[in-house]
């Protein structure tokens, strides 16, 4: 029996041995093999370069990032993959990378300074890899990776996205948000809760207060958060989580009510998304409230057109929502007056909301027969003339319509006609009535046309 035992003993530590022999082999191989991959995956940028890379993600647990003289030429391949567009545009790329950022917190920290440099420069797409492989690395990890992750790297996106002067590099950092984060939110699976925790948790403390901040930049910021991560949600307190919803629609009214026009006009977009994406989650006596301040207060903003274009455009995204047509017949009535307003924007906005809205059924008219007969005969614009001429087409396009047209405003019915071409709207004609009907029809565009005043009459700025 003395004898099995030893004799197990010693097959033991042969064993240990072999192994010990395997794992100091495999070191130098990664240490060997993983930079050249890495250097034919960054020259090369062929997809199958960068698979044998992703193959070789397990091996990263050798390697020993605490030792800066051996890891030094490996680490700055892996800085340099995490913003090449070789790594980003492919997912297994992407994989790799986020397998990166977990090998390390060190690592990690790195990883994200180099993103965070590129990304005042990047583009859209860029913009969302990074997002991504930053949720890769969220999702797998735990512990203290976790932590540093959620911190270091989203703490300090948010900062970036609500805290910088620049609104356009703002901008950006809340595209990797969005990425990484936003999109996940109504996700089915467990992810989707987690995620809401995360925000909550990383939100909280710092939107609120910024949406109340001195300067009008980190509000702005901070009200195009709010719309993107909205709603931050309580799951396991009910009454923790209709408090929270109902600060948020507190704070977007009060930003739509805010001192700086591109505050407000930021604001009445925001809260057209929300109320259009999310219109039956929300409290019916807070949605009249808000649509009628976009409807009402800020279509007629005085003081900016911006203002009043954002208004005009919010209304617009809010007919896409079908639970909204009833309220919203009972509130546009009144933006009609924008169809002849001095901005050129604002006109536009209302033109184009006057469109969306002829296309729902029962929806009632914002502007009447007059207004648009006045806006296509004198508007400057061509874009607004041309949309106007194509509401009033179906109507007017008749003899006996066009032909009280002529004699009542010739300037109009000459633009309708310009609209789909003289020619062809002569051989329309030709259709209906006879010649001298067309002949008369066309003395009256030259008289018209032989006019030493211009056509449209442009409008006051």
């Amino acid at each position: 029996h003395a004898t099995n035992t030893s004799t197990r003993n010693a097959g033991r530590r042969a064993a240990q041995d072999v192994l010990d022999a395997c794992g100091i082999v495999v070191a130098e191989l990664t240490t060997q093999c993983l930079p050249f991959l890495l250097i034919r995956a960054l020259c090369g940028g062929r997809p199958t370069d960068v698979k044998r890379a992703f193959a070789m993600r397990d091996s990263l647990t050798v390697l020993d990032f605490d030792d800066e003289e051996s890891i030094a030429m490996t680490k700055e391949l892996l800085l340099r993959c995490s913003v090449s567009a070789s790594f980003l545009r492919s997912n297994e790329g992407r994989k790799f990378l986020s397998h990166v950022m977990l090998v390390d917190v060190e690592m990690m920290k790195e990883v994200y300074a180099c993103v965070k440099a590129q990304i005042p420069n990047a583009s859209s797409a860029e913009l969302g890899w990074y997002g991504d492989v930053m949720f890769r690395a969220w999702r797998t990890s735990s512990g203290a990776d976790l932590l540093t992750l959620e911190s270091w790297v989203f703490g300090d996106l948010l900062d970036c996205a609500v805290l910088t002067a620049d609104v356009k590099v703002a901008a950006k950092a809340l595209q990797v948000l969005d990425a990484a984060l936003h999109k996940h939110k109504l996700a089915s699976s467990g992810i989707g809760k987690a995620v809401d925790e995360t925000l909550h948790r990383l939100y909280e403390p710092v939107v609120f207060g910024s949406a109340t901040a001195a300067n009008a930049s980190v509000r702005l910021n901070a009200c195009r958060v709010m719309v993107s991560s909205f709603p931050l949600r309580v799951l396991d307190d009910a009454d923790a989580d209709a408090q929270i919803l109902q600060q948020q629609l507190h704070a977007m009214a009060k930003l739509m009510a805010d001192g700086c026009p591109q505050v407000r006009a930021e604001a009445c977009r925001g809260c057209a998304r929300v109320l259009e994406k999310f219109w039956e989650l929300l409290p019916a006596r807070v949605v009249g409230v808000l649509v009628g301040r976009i409807a009402d207060d800020l279509s007629a903003d005085a003081a900016s057109p911006l203002v009043r274009s954002a208004a005009l455009e919010g209304l617009k995204v809010l007919l896409g929502q079908p639970l909204a047509h009833a309220v919203l017949g009972r509130a546009i009535g009144s933006v009609g007056v924008a169809l002849g307003d001095a901005s050129r924007g604002v006109r536009r906005a209302c033109v184009d909301l006057v469109v969306a809205a002829r296309q729902i059924r029962g929806m009632p008219d914002i502007v009447t027969e007059v207004q648009l007969l006045e806006s296509l005969a004198t508007d400057p614009d061509e874009h607004v003339r041309r949309k106007v001429g194509e509401l009033l087409r179906t109507q007017l396009l008749r003899p006996d319509k066009l032909s009280d047209l002529l004699r009542r405003q010739p300037g109009a019915a000459v633009e309708l006609l310009r609209g789909i071409g003289f020619d062809a709207a002569r051989e329309l004609l030709l259709d209906e009535v006879g010649e001298d009907v067309v002949v008369k029809v066309d003395e009256t565009v030259e008289a018209w046309l032989r006019k030493d005043q211009p056509l449209a009459q442009p409008l006051s700025c």
